[in-house]
């Protein structure tokens, strides 16, 4: 009786034990998991596409300004001419026209020296002398070796005498009536190219 009542006994102790080993296996274990947790995959980085950016948009000028005309170029002439900087152009009665490249002689020094000196002239140049307001003064040749022909030109651009000079004279040629501006080239360039008295000229400086 005593051997049997032992094992009696002692059987639940045993399952008592197994089951308090489990727990303690299973407390163990989640413990080692706590302490080393599994190696987790790296964050994979986040991709941002950028999309192109439009291109600038250009803003259409207002119908005004498109429309606007193109500010005329300075002319002698009362009705503005187009016409190229260092160019007199030179409007026949018929309407044909005829350019003369020219030097400027807009101050009292350049006026006063002209084309003296000068040994040669260009078929088509010349020089436009400008005065600061209408005038009746002369011109002569002194010291000037080409010969020459001018044109006395109103301030409205009109031609309203044509005189030929000859080299080295001081004969003094003047208009019978106040100009603006005068236009030496070489002469008999006027008569070659059918200008005469009542022409327009316009120039661009």
């Amino acid at each position: 009786m005593p051997r049997a009542r032992r094992e009696i006994v002692s059987l639940p102790r045993r399952r008592a034990i197994a089951l308090l080993a489990a727990l303690l296996l299973a407390a163990c274990g989640d413990a080692s998991e706590t302490a080393h947790p599994a190696a987790q995959p790296a964050p994979r980085p986040t991709i941002i596409a950028f999309a192109p950016l439009p291109p600038t948009a250009t803003r259409p000028l207002p119908a005004a300004v498109l429309s606007a005309p193109t500010p005329p170029t300075v002319a002698a002439t009362a009705t503005a001419v187009a016409v190229p900087a260092g160019v007199a152009r030179l409007r026949r009665a018929d309407g044909a026209t005829r350019d003369v490249r020219i030097e400027i002689a807009d101050t009292d020094a350049a006026r006063a020296r002209g084309l003296m000196e000068r040994r040669s002239l260009a078929g088509d140049a010349g020089m436009l002398f400008i005065f600061p307001g209408d005038t009746d003064g002369g011109f002569w040749m002194r010291n000037t070796l080409i010969p020459l022909s001018i044109a006395f030109i109103d301030a409205g651009g009109k031609i309203v005498a044509l005189a030929d000079m000859q080299p080295l004279s001081e004969e003094i040629h003047r208009p019978d009536r106040r100009y603006r501006y005068a236009l030496e080239v070489n002469q008999g360039y006027f008569a070659r190219e059918g200008i005469h008295v009542g022409d327009a000229v316009a120039f661009a400086r």
